[in-house]
């Protein structure tokens, strides 16, 4: 970030991007040329990995961080986890509450510990078999 702020006060205006353009080439239009320094960048997957290794959590994705995933894995009901991060629709939410190899590892691991989802044992009823 700080050297988002510094970009900002070198070229006199906000940059709303977390990830600009530092530096590059200029782009040729049909009448101009013009840098790309502040823009938005097209792909930030290098500088994506780069922050993240920094940060010291090498290989997160973006959407390890999202509000509705990080609701969910805590226990919040999806329900008001969709209230508190103002998704409207059940695919919107769905689509930034991702399943990722760790949560199907998880899944697989409290199965094999035992561990029942949603059942209680004590609450289990025979069913009679078909006559």
């Amino acid at each position: 970030m700080d050297r988002v702020k510094a970009l900002e006060r070198k070229l006199g205006r906000i940059i709303p991007y977390l990830f600009p353009n530092f530096a590059g080439a200029k782009v040729r239009t049909a009448t101009t040329r013009r840098s790309v320094i502040g823009e938005k960048r097209h792909d930030f997957r290098k500088a994506w990995l780069a922050a993240c290794t920094d940060a010291g959590v090498p290989g997160k994705l973006r959407h390890d961080f999202t509000a509705a995933r990080n609701l969910i894995r805590r226990g919040v009901p999806e329900r008001v986890a969709m209230t508190i991060t103002g998704h409207l629709t059940r695919s919107i939410f769905d689509r930034d509450n991702i399943v990722s190899p760790a949560d199907l590892q998880d899944a697989a691991r409290r199965l094999s510990d035992g561990h029942v989802f949603g059942h209680v044992e004590a609450n289990r009823q025979e069913v009679p078999p078909r006559k």
